[in-house]
């Protein structure tokens, strides 16, 4: 990828940033600013010939983050798993003391 490249698709990237630190500085939540994120991302990247999604490339991206998603839903839940026994069972009061 050369510079040039960098700089045409950089203020892609760079609305959606501002738009995120914009809604959270006016108190929104940041679940919305994020859902509102993604929105405008969408929308900019049909703007340019080479950023605009086609069907396939859309469907493909869904795939690869509900993939990454779920690796993350995993270690989470375990987590919870953990944090869940060591409450019920005191040991985390055991180890304090």
């Amino acid at each position: 990828m050369d510079t040039g490249s960098i700089k045409r698709r950089f203020p892609i990237c760079l609305v959606p940033i501002i738009l995120i630190v914009v809604l959270l500085a006016k108190n929104y939540s940041a679940t919305l600013a994020a859902f509102w994120a993604i929105i405008t991302l969408l929308a900019l990247s049909f703007i340019q010939k080479e950023t605009r999604l086609s069907w396939s490339r859309l469907i493909e991206g869904f795939r690869k983050g509900c993939v990454a998603a779920s690796g993350l839903a995993v270690a989470i839940a375990t987590i919870g798993v953990v944090t869940s026994m060591i409450k019920m069972t005191g040991v985390g009061i055991e180890v304090a003391y």
